[in-house]
């Protein structure tokens, strides 16, 4: 976690998912969650220097602007090659 480019940091001592890392992982949980109704995820990474396990909680603010911006793009790129 010490690497700037990881995608889980420490925050307060807890291991945490980074919102805006490339890699999309805390949008695919966040989806996830809000999907199936759940309230959090542990979210696991194995290295070789041992696991991590950043408890992330659902984001419902998070959920609706990802929504929001899937449901536009399914609208203007999605649906048109569905036709």
């Amino acid at each position: 976690m010490q690497d700037p480019n990881f995608y889980v940091y420490l925050d307060n001592g807890k291991p945490t998912l980074k919102k805006t890392h490339s890699n999309g992982y805390y949008s695919q949980i966040q989806l996830a969650m809000g999907l199936s109704g759940i309230k959090f995820c542990d979210f696991i990474v194995y290295t070789y220097k041992g696991i991590i396990i950043a408890r992330t909680q659902f984001d419902k603010i998070y959920f609706d602007e990802l929504l929001e911006k899937l449901t536009i793009f399914y609208i203007n790129y999605i649906l048109p090659k569905l036709s």
